[in-house]
């Protein structure tokens, strides 16, 4: 017996080959909202509240945990190229000066663990 109510799954009906151009619609519909949602994304990602909830949410942290949580995020970097969808090429280096304020931060963090 099918289900029937307000929680009855219903499927759209086949689409006949003599409307690819309803197809194409529906694609360019999807990616519209697609393409709406990864732009509200970028904003909030950009946005100064954003910015100031994540740095609360970082400021009583030592800076060996901080550095831990960079590390983390940064193995995961292989599972994420390994994805297909992610591009084929990896992402250039970063430049020399990144590195450079990376590795000081990993020596404070660690003279910070050292120091007990």
């Amino acid at each position: 017996m099918a289900p029937s109510g307000p929680n009855r799954m219903t499927l759209a009906p086949p689409m006949a080959a003599s409307e690819p151009h309803r197809q194409t619609q529906d694609e360019e519909a999807r990616l519209r909202l697609e393409n709406r949602r990864l732009r509200e994304q970028a904003a909030w990602f950009g946005a100064d509240e954003f910015l100031e909830l994540e740095a609360a949410r970082w400021r009583h942290v030592d800076p060996g945990d901080r550095v831990a949580e960079v590390e983390r995020l940064c193995s995961l970097i292989p599972y994420w190229q390994a994805l297909p969808s992610f591009p084929a090429q990896p992402p250039p280096s970063p430049p020399a000066e990144v590195m450079a304020v990376l590795r000081e931060i990993k020596a404070q963090a660690d003279a910070y663990r050292r120091r007990g």
